[in-house]
């Protein structure tokens, strides 16, 4: 458990304007508690079992890329070649230099596979900067976490500041910051001196989330 009190929670609702029930509760103690269990846990921590998961997406990667390599030499009568044509049809990503349009993808998944390997290969070293970089995807990750638990719930769940909430953040930046205080080690939190900065944080994270970096 995150040990927040009723008083906390209390507290954390009322910054956010909304009631957490109990179970939306349960699911955002537990969201907390594995945040705080990565970011304390003895360093470095294992990247191994992700370094395999970029090794086995990347060797995927590879056989689909190596596949779609075949198509630049088939024969335009040959019945492969009208799998190709048939896919880049229904495949709508602008692509050059006459290619199956999938062909730049898989080219960049794997060369995206290889930076993600070699920060992860750093962050095992446990350097102090491989230090601050797993806290900050430890609270990112959180973030996105607490996000898909309270839009599951019907709750609001995204970065915003601005005129659209009477000029400061939006309610899930407090939500967030609310927990941030209550709920989680000083070290752990996100060390913003605003509102708008954090709203900045949480945006960046969100974005990360959607574009698949976290």
């Amino acid at each position: 458990m995150a040990n927040i009190s009723d008083a906390a929670w209390a507290s954390i609702e009322g910054d956010y304007g909304r009631r957490l029930m109990p179970e939306i509760r349960g699911e955002v103690d537990q969201a907390t508690v594995a945040v705080i269990e990565r970011t304390t846990a003895d360093f470095p921590m294992s990247m191994k079992p992700a370094i395999k998961r970029v090794d086995r997406l990347r060797n995927l990667a590879r056989k689909l890329h190596d596949e779609w390599a075949k198509g630049r030499v088939l024969a335009l009568g040959s019945d492969e070649f009208f799998a190709d044509i048939l896919i880049a049809r229904g495949y709508p990503v602008p692509h050059s230099g006459g290619q199956a349009p999938p062909w730049d993808d898989v080219a960049k998944l794997i060369r995206v596979c290889d930076a993600a390997e070699r920060e992860l290969e750093q962050m095992q070293i446990a350097t102090p900067v491989s230090r601050r970089r797993w806290k900050k995807l430890a609270w990112e990750g959180w973030v996105v976490a607490l996000s898909d638990i309270v839009k599951r719930h019907g709750l609001p769940g995204g970065a915003g500041y601005g005129d659209r909430y009477q000029g400061g953040p939006s309610p899930f930046v407090m939500l967030v910051r609310a927990l941030q205080q209550h709920a989680l080690p000083a070290d752990v939190g996100r060390s913003t001196q605003s509102a708008e900065a954090l709203n900045q944080a949480i945006k960046r994270a969100l974005r990360a989330a959607k574009q698949g970096q976290i």
